[in-house]
């Protein structure tokens, strides 16, 4: 292959990159598409980069250095020889601290040959902590009308995920202003000269975040000039005949960006107002944005249909707060004042949450569930999943473990249902994140949506008094076989009484599937049970009693007696009866957590 004149050029600014460069090479020279340049612009570095890029340039061809000669510092000087430098009809861009996936290039490449009239092409893109661990996925505007858009609120793309059309560039003379965020002010020019751009819906990179990346350490005046710039898109975009007016004001341009990105933002009151303002915009702006109308349809009904959300949330929201005092009130008996906390609509669910979010889920000799749970979380795309197992002996759960893909914490002793937070290493974890806890015979239904984690989220984020919440039980499918069927029935029938809006009842939770806010003990507080289309079904209910297979003779051999409760062999042994279940779920609760709220419960009322 012919490097001299790739399709692509690949172009890569290094000031002290030592740390990162090797992975950031590898990640380059291990594209599926072949057809590029690395052309890596040495910015006066005086660490070791020098010798990592000259090391590498001797074994791959396709890696080309240029180094600066000091006549003039800067990242826009850096970009623009690069820029003057580069062979291909395609520039790529990516930063010394960054990480391409394997098929950026070729996902790219392919979706332009294929929309000839896009002149810059970005993606969403991965955070990276300086280890290179993903921490989060951040989304951008999808489609030519949200990009333009989006141009007069910040900046439409990523800087190190945006591939050019080089002869576009060319043909207007733009390279890069020595300011800052010269990004966002080429992506504009380029723009107001009739550019088209979008965004791939995949992360394509992992961008660095860390101490001395871009996205900590801003440039002198950088506000200041981000502003200047979605000045001039805006004089641009309504020819001239708005001033600044609402468009720029700091809330509305964080509440702009999550909406036409779907982005995650924690709402305030009054943002329903926001998502109008940019409704407003929309229409003012309209006709100069240079794309069908079929589009710009597409993006009102995005922004309509996230206004819808945030304006229903307040009201929601403020009747969870009303009940929520009025509970108060006896216990304090009417002594001092409770300061008013602000309503909160709720959050925007990101699809990164579902991702990240932890889901632990405690089991001792049993798999065969364990492997259909695991199944689902993978399918409804979870990726951070931790097994707790507790002194597991069955060989066939134990060969799976040692197999999985997923984190295996094997306590030496049966910690129980509260393992979680018997395992001091976890606590940083819970006590900081949304976490999710089940054990591993709750599955969802068949028909349950993927979706189901978020979903619980956003029912929290409207009931804040809510400390978790997860599946209700199916009891409309027990067969008859099962021995405790009626009295199952009986129990679960009597935790629905409470329904706080369709298909959602405040009832108690155990250890069924259930998603719990940072720092929640067990069993602890208020709770949300879905029904209706968010359902799950426990697998022993299921069970004839009067076959037992290998598994079930195992679990039954090897279990303690305590956990009977509601098997193919016990009784609903120690149950309180319907309604009582939280009080009892509490009293069970070892530890001084517990005792401590108490305590503090107790004082607060003598006083």
């Amino acid at each position: 292959m012919d490097y001299r004149q790739p399709l692509v050029s690949v172009l890569v600014p290094v000031h002290n990159g030592e740390q990162y460069l090797d992975r950031m090479i590898s990640s380059v020279l291990g594209q599926t598409f072949a057809d590029f340049e690395l052309l890596v612009i040495d910015d006066l570095s005086t660490d070791n980069s020098p010798a990592i890029l000259e090391r590498y340039a001797k074994v791959d061809p396709r890696l080309r250095v240029i180094r600066r000669d000091g006549s003039a510092a800067g990242l826009s000087h850096a970009l623009n020889l690069g820029l003057d430098e580069a062979r291909g009809a395609l520039i790529a861009r990516l930063d010394a601290d960054d990480i391409a996936l394997p098929h950026r290039l070729a996902r790219q490449v392919g979706w332009l040959s294929d929309h000839p009239d896009c002149a810059i092409l970005g993606s969403f893109i991965e955070m990276i902590d300086p280890e290179g661990n993903p921490t989060g996925l951040h989304r951008e505007p999808r489609g030519a009308a949200a990009v333009a858009l989006h141009s007069i609120v910040g900046t439409p793309f990523a800087h190190p995920a945006v591939m050019m059309r080089r002869d576009f560039l060319n043909a207007h003379q733009l390279r890069y202003h020595d300011i800052p965020a010269q990004d966002y002010d080429l992506w504009g020019r380029m723009l107001v000269r009739g550019a088209k751009g979008d965004n791939l819906p995949e992360g394509l990179v992992r961008y660095g975040v860390h101490p001395i990346s871009d996205s900590h350490v801003r440039a002198a005046g950088h506000e200041r000039i981000a502003r200047s710039i979605a000045l001039r898109q805006l004089a641009h975009y309504t020819g001239g005949t708005q001033k600044l007016g609402p468009w720029l004001e700091p809330r509305f341009q964080q509440v702009a960006h999550a909406v036409i990105t779907g982005n995650t933002l924690p709402v305030r009151p009054g943002d329903g107002y926001q998502v109008q303002k940019l409704e407003d915009l929309l229409a003012m702006v309209e006709p100069r944005l240079g794309v069908s109308a079929e589009e710009v349809a597409d993006l009102r009904r995005h922004v309509a249909e996230y206004g819808k959300v945030f304006q229903s949330g307040r009201r929601t929201i403020d009747r969870a707060l009303h009940r929520a005092a009025s509970s108060l009130r006896p216990i304090l008996r009417g002594r001092g004042r409770i300061a008013a906390e602000p309503a909160m609509v709720p959050a925007i669910v990101s699809p990164e949450f579902t991702k990240s979010v932890p889901i632990f889920i405690n089991t001792r000799d049993r798999v065969a569930c364990l492997r259909s749970l695991v199944a689902w979380l993978e399918r409804a795309g979870h990726e951070n999943i931790t097994i707790i197992d507790n002194a597991s002996t069955y060989p066939p759960l134990v060969a799976y473990l040692d197999t999985t893909r997923h984190r295996v914490i094997r306590s030496p002793d049966n910690l129980g249902h509260t393992s979680l937070w018997k395992l001091s290493d976890l606590h940083p974890v819970i006590m900081s994140e949304w976490f999710v806890y089940t054990d591993p015979d709750v599955i969802p239904s068949e028909d349950t949506p993927l979706d189901a984690v978020s979903r619980f989220r956003q029912l929290m984020e409207a009931y804040p008094h809510i400390l978790k919440a997860g599946f209700g039980l199916r009891i409309d499918d027990l067969p008859d076989h099962y021995h405790l069927k009626e009295r199952v029935v009986s129990w679960e029938s009597g935790l629905y009484g409470r329904e706080v809006e369709p298909d959602v009842f405040e009832a108690d939770i155990d250890t069924t599937f259930a998603l719990y806010r940072p720092g929640v003990p067990y069993c602890y507080g208020p709770a949300l049970r879905t029904m209706g289309r968010y359902q799950a079904r426990h697998l022993p209910w299921y069970t004839n009693s009067a076959i037992v297979d290998e598994e079930e003779a195992y679990y039954r051999a090897h279990a303690l007696s305590a956990v009977t409760t509601w098997n193919v062999e016990g009784d609903a042994k120690a149950l309180p009866p319907p309604g009582a279940g939280g009080v009892a779920a509490r009293e069970t609760f070892a530890g001084h957590v517990g005792q401590a709220l108490k305590r503090r419960l107790k004082r607060l009322i003598t006083k």
